[in-house]
């Protein structure tokens, strides 16, 4: 998860987001229990500037977790999609308990 927001990935202003799945789980913390919002854009092409290849970039914010919207990256639109709820499941994992 170090490399969400490396500087070749597209980054996303979280009020311009194409919001295509928008979910509410309950997070735990020291405080006790609370809703937090997940926002997962929909996935966009862009081009690697390593590579020069098209991959696929899909935003996602989770409330109270991320500061700002985090980018996976996918070889197409679903592999992004993918990535972004892998990534969505490793914050909540890593904060359980």
């Amino acid at each position: 998860m170090e490399e969400h927001n490396s500087s070749w990935k597209p980054q996303f202003d979280l009020a311009k987001i194409d919001v295509l799945l928008e979910d509410a789980w309950q997070l735990k913390d020291a405080t006790g229990e609370r809703p937090a919002r997940i926002l997962v854009g929909r996935p966009v092409a862009f081009l690697d500037p390593r590579s020069g290849k098209e991959l696929f970039a899909c935003p996602f914010f989770v409330e109270g977790k991320t500061e700002r919207v985090v980018t996976a990256v996918g070889l197409g639109p679903l592999n992004a999609l993918m990535s972004a709820c892998i990534g969505i499941r490793e914050i909540f994992n890593k904060n359980r308990g």
